[in-house]
């Protein structure tokens, strides 16, 4: 068991669109580094999105806050997307 104590990086309630511990509720079982994951949304009425989903700003997620669900530092931090971050 782990030493260190983790939170959700993200402070208010979300939605899991998918994500588990077992093969039957997780969405990526077979890809190992996925294994675990889980997908959390904003929804407004029951969509993750308004308008167009193929535009990463319609989604109620977009731009909101992250944060570290553990105690450490930030040492680098990369995007292909530098339009859809807020630094």
């Amino acid at each position: 068991m782990s030493k260190n104590k983790y939170i959700l990086p993200f402070r208010d309630e979300r939605y899991t669109e998918h994500g588990g511990y077992n093969e039957k509720d997780s969405h990526s079982w077979n890809i190992i580094s996925q294994r675990y994951a889980y997908d959390f949304e904003i929804r407004k009425n029951n969509l993750p999105y308004h308008d167009n989903y193929q535009d990463p700003t319609n989604y109620y997620f977009y731009m909101q806050d992250v944060i570290c669900p553990c105690d450490g530092f930030i040492i680098d931090m990369q995007t292909k997307y530098p339009q859809y971050v807020n630094l």
